[in-house]
C-alpha cells in the first residue's frame, strides 16, 4: 500500500513538474508572435520628411542611380536633369559616373522646397560650385528636363546623350507642351518716318 501511494505522489510530482515548464514556453511563443508583429508593422511605416529637410545641407553622398543620390540617410533627387534607370540602357554607366564625381568630396545640398515622391529635390554642389547634375549632362550620360527648367542645361547635353537617352518622359512631356511659334509677316511697303523708332526687319532673317 504504501508503494503505490509512493509512486502516486511521484507520479503527481512529475506531472506537476512538466506541466510547470510548458506554461514559460507558451508565454516565450506569445511574447515573441507580439514582438514579430509589431516589426512587422514598423516595416510598413513610410519614410516621411522632415520640413528642416528642406534647409541647405551637407554631407557625403552615397549614389543610388545617375540622379538620385542619399546623404544624412535621406533621399535626394537632382532637379532638373533625368539620367537613365538602372534596368535601361548607360543607367549603370550613368549611376557609376556620379560616383566618380562625387567620391571622397562633400555634397552641398541646396533644396529647391518640393518632393518627389520619397526624395528631395535638390540642387547639389562639389568642389564650391559645380553642379553636379550638369556636370553628369556635360559626361553624356544624363538630359534636361525643360518642363523644370526652362532649358538651363540644354546648353550641355551632348549629341551622344541624345541619341543614346531615349523614351524620357518628361522630354516627351515638354515637346508636346511646345506651341507652334507663329510666323510674322512683313509688309513690302512699309514706310517708316525720320521720328518712328522702328527695327528693320530682314525678311531674309526670318
Amino acid at each position: 500500500m504504501e508503494q503505490f501511494f509512493g509512486i502516486v505522489i511521484l507520479l503527481l510530482i512529475f506531472f506537476w513538474l512538466v506541466g510547470g515548464k510548458k506554461k514559460p514556453y507558451k508565454n516565450r511563443r506569445k511574447q515573441y508572435k507580439q514582438r514579430k508583429s509589431y516589426s512587422s508593422n514598423r516595416k510598413k511605416l513610410k519614410p516621411k520628411i522632415n520640413p528642416t529637410s528642406f534647409k541647405p545641407f551637407s554631407g557625403v553622398a552615397h549614389v543610388i542611380d545617375g540622379d538620385t543620390i542619399k546623404i544624412r540617410g535621406m533621399k535626394i533627387r537632382l532637379a532638373g536633369i533625368n539620367a537613365p534607370e538602372l534596368d535601361r540602357p548607360y543607367g549603370v554607366k550613368s549611376k557609376y559616373e556620379m560616383v566618380n564625381i562625387v567620391k571622397g568630396k562633400k555634397v552641398y545640398v541646396v533644396p529647391d522646397g518640393t518632393t518627389s515622391f520619397d526624395r528631395i529635390v535638390a540642387t547639389c554642389y562639389v568642389d564650391g560650385d559645380v553642379d553636379i547634375g550638369a556636370e553628369l549632362i556635360k559626361r553624356g550620360l544624363a538630359l534636361d528636363i525643360p518642363s523644370f527648367t526652362g532649358g538651363k542645361y540644354i546648353e550641355f547635353e551632348t549629341k551622344e546623350a541624345r541619341r543614346r537617352i531615349k523614351n524620357v518622359p518628361y522630354r516627351v512631356k515638354a515637346n508636346k507642351a511646345k506651341q507652334p511659334v507663329p510666323k510674322i509677316e512683313v509688309e513690302d511697303d512699309l514706310v517708316i518716318d525720320d521720328d518712328d523708332d522702328l527695327d528693320l526687319i530682314d525678311r531674309d532673317d526670318i
